[in-house]
């Protein structure tokens, strides 16, 4: 009698250990994001299961799917694990390109956090001469470098830097061509930095085309073109137009310039804090039609920047 009493209590534990096995395996899958927590449960869904099976449990099916959602488990968190190793291991941390200040007190770093197929970032660091030598292109990212948290960018990013004085300078980062103008100042001390950051940008919804004219092999259009300074500074541009789609049509070419009486490109200027319409007439050379694809169609605009004050004083 005793003996049978001790093989049901067995088997009803065998029956516990499957409904368990089953109930760990499911709850591994919400905790896998905790890493910690999906392995714990995952190793006792894997012991409960066994166990089930080794006891003689009448709950095969419960436990043998509770095995089933363990080993997709395992699969999962092994190529997870897969993944990350890649991209640590074909990533890198490297100084892409540096600029030196004028004495040779400081140097500006600009560092490729290079993620292979995900992708990456840019950063700037600034390291300083009385640290030890200064680093090199293709160097492993200096341990005693100073991060300009203002100047992160995103991968397709480049960067303008000007140095103005032996501890002031100037970055720029940009895609490619400059839709808009985002301009920092940094001035540098022993014990740190300062930054002062803003944007130059176009408003396109306060931005119009007026109209056009034509005047021999050369095309006119005249825009009006809302324009925000937000840096604490004036700054002179360049201002092109992308009229895409009048190439080979009113236009032989996309790019268009706003010209000065001297046939150079104009120079504008925008103050600080301010928003100002800039009426401009861009000009490009006349195409095989007398007509534009779409009569109001405003072309893209790229700014083209000069230069940016260092000695202004408000």
């Amino acid at each position: 009698m005793d003996n049978l009493e001790n093989k049901t209590v067995n088997k009803d534990r065998a029956n516990e250990n499957a409904t368990l096995c089953l109930i760990l395996a499911i709850a591994s899958y919400p905790l896998i994001c905790t890493l910690a927590g999906g392995v714990l449960t995952f190793i006792a869904s894997v012991v409960l299961g066994i166990l089930a099976l080794k006891r003689g449990t009448t709950k095969v099916t419960q436990a043998v799917i509770g095995l089933a959602f363990d080993f997709v488990y395992l699969l999962i968190c092994i190529a997870i694990i897969g993944f990350i190793w890649l991209v640590n291991d074909f990533g890198s941390v490297t100084v892409h390109e540096t600029s030196m200040s004028p004495s040779g007190t400081y140097q500006v770093d600009i560092i490729s956090y290079d993620l292979g197929a995900t992708g990456g970032d840019f950063r700037v660091e600034v390291e300083r001469a009385s640290d030890g030598e200064f680093a090199s292109v293709g160097d492993d990212k200096p341990r005693d470098g100073e991060e300009i948290y203002e100047a992160a960018a995103s991968w397709s990013s480049s960067y303008e830097i000007t140095w103005v004085s032996d501890d002031t300078f100037y970055l720029l980062p940009h895609n490619g061509s400059y839709n808009e103008i985002r301009v920092i100042r940094i001035e540098l001390s022993e014990g740190g930095y300062s930054a002062c950051e803003g944007y130059v940008t176009i408003n396109r919804d306060e931005s119009e085309f007026d109209h056009f004219e034509i005047d021999g092999d050369k095309v006119y259009y005249v825009c009006s073109v809302n324009i925000t300074n937000t840096f604490d500074e004036p700054f002179e541009f360049l201002l092109r137009a992308n009229a895409w789609k009048d190439k080979d049509g009113l236009l032989l070419e996309d790019i268009m310039i706003s010209e000065a009486e001297d046939g150079s490109e104009m120079i504008y200027t925008i103050e600080p804090g301010r928003t100002e319409n800039f009426e401009i007439v861009f000009t490009g050379e006349k195409g095989p039609s007398d007509k534009r694809e779409e009569d109001d169609w405003l072309p893209g605009f790229s700014f083209v920047p000069v230069r940016y004050n260092p000695n202004y004083e408000p």
